[in-house]
């Protein structure tokens, strides 16, 4: 009986052993697991960070070309404002020209016909 009872108690120690063994397996397989899941979330946010940091780059880059783009913008506006001015004063003066030239052509023209006039009155 003692014997039956110290084999029970044997078979339950190996059993118990056997679990324990497995538990400490389990154990040491979730350790691992950790150990790569740290290492991934590690290497991952260390790629989100390298692609950030290259996002903002870019994002700075472009915004530097648009500023640069805004300014020769304003520079071209106001080079062609200036321009307008100056067609829009030579216009003026190409018609202030005109006007001159036809009142004189006018009065060359009147003072066609006087003389014209008087020179057949006095023959």
């Amino acid at each position: 009986k003692k014997q039956r009872e110290q084999e029970k108690l044997g078979r339950i120690h190996q059993r118990d052993a056997k679990g324990v063994d497995r538990l400490k397996g389990d154990i040491l397989d979730l350790k691992q697991a950790k150990v790569r899941l740290t290492r991934r979330l590690k290497e991952e946010l260390d790629g989100f960070r390298r692609w950030k940091k290259d996002k903002d780059m870019q994002v700075k880059q472009l915004q530097k070309q648009q500023q640069k783009q805004r300014y020769k913008y304003s520079v071209l506006e106001r080079q062609h404002e200036k321009q307008q001015k100056v067609l829009r004063r030579k216009q003026e003066e190409a018609a202030c020209a005109q006007k001159r030239l036809k009142a004189l052509l006018d009065k060359q023209r009147e003072a066609k016909k006087l003389n014209s006039g008087l020179g057949r009155t006095m023959d």
